[in-house]
């Protein structure tokens, strides 16, 4: 089985492997940390216990959790996709852009729908086939799934997401509560 290391964070490894017990290429994601803290291993496998069993067409499927040498694992399926950044960069038509974009917004729509707020969309974690234009949100290990009835609430000191994509919410800066908004 051909293993190649695709990234790697402060927290976890992403390989791809080009065989596994699906019989087709997938992503395997392993929490990288030698002594894990209970806050990390849930975090970590919050990716796995928000998508699992979600049939929304534009969010990457998750297949299994496992410990593979001691530490936590998810499997994910593999797409052979480029970042929304590389895409839009490339991208000559107005209209497949638009289409695109259109593809995001029912996504979050449903994950909204679903009380689900992913609180980290980036280019990064957009992926979207170029041939195709179809997209897939990915990583949701910092989602919260709330009522949307009810306020979000999280402290400014533990900043989450990356800083440039967070809603003032997000970042403590507004006196509000973090929502599906």
């Amino acid at each position: 089985m051909a293993e190649v290391l695709i990234y790697e964070s402060k927290k976890s490894k992403i390989y791809h492997l080009d065989e596994s017990e699906w019989n087709c290429p997938v992503i395997l994601k392993i929490l990288n940390l030698e002594f894990p803290s209970p806050a990390d291993i849930e975090q970590f496998n919050n990716e796995f216990d928000i998508v699992d069993g979600l049939e929304i067409a534009g969010i990457r499927k998750v297949l299994k959790k496992a410990r593979i040498k001691n530490k936590h694992a998810i499997y994910l399926e593999y797409l052979p996709f480029s970042s929304i950044r590389e895409v839009f960069e490339e991208m000559s038509s107005i209209e497949t852009f638009l289409q695109t974009a259109i593809q995001i917004a029912e996504t979050i729509g449903e994950l909204h729908q679903l009380e689900i707020i992913h609180k980290d969309l980036n280019y990064n974690n957009i992926l979207v086939d170029p041939s195709t234009a179809q997209i897939k949100v990915i990583d949701f290990g910092l989602s919260t799934k709330i009522n949307m009835k009810q306020a979000f609430g999280s402290s400014p000191e533990m900043l989450e997401g990356t800083l440039s994509f967070n809603s003032p919410e997000q970042t403590g800066r507004m006196n509000r509560m973090v929502d599906y908004r």
